[in-house]
């Protein structure tokens, strides 16, 4: 193992009177790549107003300038100051939203509850039905329980099929989640188990047709996967997003 070299430096503020008698300043700052010509450079002067905090010199240095560790590891720091010299100053608006958030979170909870107690499909219906008559529904989308809803057991084959049967109604959000369906469960099982039943026999056969050539990509290693981790300012949660690009995709490669 090899120790990284120890830079000395030196700050000055020269000053000096010029041909007008005016004083004038300037700051100098000067490095050195050894102790010996730091040294030399302050005749000696080393204690004055220096810090060498975290500073091991080698053994050798210290006999041969015959130096006072005392001294030198007297001053320990040129910043008096600590956390409690200052206070955060927040905003009454910033409080407010705070408190808004944090009861947001503890409502979220609640309907988090509400959605994975769904045993059927008619449960989940009504819930859903219920959820968007909140106000909670304006802040939060219900995307996010659905997610809280299959990740709190993903190994539930009724909740599974509890999903597949509400994503095959083709109410929101299943346009939002039905490709990520496909890398939480066995694709070939969503796909199998997607009978999307909205609109005309030419519209049903189009979305189990996209479903398909999705999870085609999706096996063919087309697809990128790229995440994301949050802290969401309106629900008080930690979150992480992934989202998935077809590698073509001109929109992402511009990001």
């Amino acid at each position: 193992m090899t120790l990284s070299p120890i830079l000395f430096f030196v700050e000055e503020l020269l000053i000096h009177i010029d041909l007008d008698g005016e004083e004038q300043k300037r700051n100098t700052f000067l490095s050195f790549d050894d102790f010996d010509s730091y040294f030399h450079f302050l005749n000696g002067d080393i204690y004055n107003n220096a810090c060498y905090t975290f500073c091991h010199l080698p053994d050798h240095i210290i006999a041969s300038y015959k130096i006072s560790l005392q001294k030198l590891m007297k001053q320990k720091s040129f910043i008096k100051d600590t956390i409690d010299n200052y206070t955060l100053s927040v905003s009454n608006d910033e409080i407010i939203a705070y408190k808004n958030a944090e009861q947001t979170h503890k409502q979220c909870q609640q309907w988090i509850k509400k959605f994975n107690n769904c045993n059927s499909y008619e449960e989940l219906v009504k819930v859903v039905g219920n959820y968007r008559q909140s106000k909670l529904a304006r802040i939060v989308d219900v995307t996010f329980f659905f997610f809280q809803y299959i990740f709190a057991d993903v190994e539930n084959k009724n909740h599974f099929n509890i999903i597949m049967e509400y994503m095959s109604s083709g109410a929101y959000p299943e346009d939002q989640i039905i490709n990520a369906l496909c890398s939480i469960y066995n694709p070939d099982a969503v796909l199998q188990s997607f009978n999307y039943s909205m609109g005309v026999e030419g519209t049903i056969y189009k979305h189990k047709r996209k479903l398909k050539e999705y999870i085609g990509r999706l096996k063919d290693g087309e697809i990128d996967f790229y995440s994301k981790a949050f802290f969401d300012r309106d629900t008080h949660y930690y979150c992480e997003q992934k989202q998935g690009y077809q590698k073509d995709n001109p929109f992402f490669q511009s990001q």
